[in-house]
């Protein structure tokens, strides 16, 4: 084993996780997508045309805000051998790796000018932050019973 290679049941812990987050991402953002589309007066009496656009780029967003949220998980190193299945220093990982994405996300689209759904960003954060944290809980459990 090398230096920085990580123990086998790390790399393992590891995998799982990724896994986990991909899914538990993707499904936040479809949420916030789905339900922000369902409740949203303001595409009411769009013509079909500009529904089909509005819904083209909110999902090219969707796909940017999974794809940063990912990104920062990694960055945030939420799932550093260090940090798994002791402490808060996870938990904390992937909080501040949530709120910095959600964060970063409002402040370009601020300087951008983007029309950005408030409803969409206020499902798919505590949406996804919420289930990121259990799926981390839950698969610290099993750690333990491990």
């Amino acid at each position: 084993m090398g230096v920085r290679e990580k123990p086998a049941w790390a790399q393992r812990y590891s995998r799982k996780l990724v896994s986990t987050d991909v899914v538990v991402v993707i499904l936040a953002v479809v949420i916030a997508q789905v339900f922000r589309y369902g409740a949203a007066a303001d595409t009411q009496g769009l013509p079909s045309h500009e529904l089909r656009d509005l819904a083209l780029r909110y999902t090219a967003l969707s796909v940017a805000l999974i794809t940063a949220w990912l990104l920062m998980l990694e960055v945030f190193e939420s799932r550093d051998p260090k940090a798994l299945g002791t402490g808060p220093v996870e938990y904390k990982r992937v909080m501040t790796a949530t709120l910095s994405t959600f964060g970063l996300f409002a402040i370009t689209a601020f300087i951008l000018k983007w029309q950005i759904g408030r409803g969409y960003l206020t499902i798919a954060l505590p949406v996804g932050l919420l289930l990121l944290v259990l799926t981390r809980w839950a698969w610290r459990k099993r750690l333990h019973q491990q």
